[in-house]
């Protein structure tokens, strides 16, 4: 596995496990400032903003925190994929 994929794994998960409970109008505050904590310093803001919207474009809170639950107790070091496949317009934003 590179380098890249466990970066980008790590912040996707982190992101997901923080998040909190939000309402219907997108991602809650606390989800969002929590993910934004977890990546930016190891992706810079530019990528996990980009990151954290398509993600919300593709999944809804509930769903979002779901896959990360589940790749969290599966132990898994891939990232999800359905999770990759939302974040490749971003990858550019780093070098990928």
């Amino acid at each position: 596995m590179s380098k890249m994929t466990k970066l980008l794994g790590t912040i996707l998960v982190l992101g997901m496990l923080f998040a909190a409970c939000g309402g219907s109008d997108g991602y809650s505050d606390e989800l969002r400032a929590e993910f934004m904590g977890g990546c930016e310093p190891a992706a810079g803001a530019e990528f996990c903003g980009c990151a954290l919207d398509e993600i919300e474009k593709n999944f809804s809170e509930e769903e979002f925190i779901q896959i990360g639950l589940e790749s969290f107790t599966s132990g898994d070091e891939e990232p999800p994929a359905e999770m990759m496949a939302a974040i490749i317009p971003c990858l550019e934003l780093i070098g990928g």
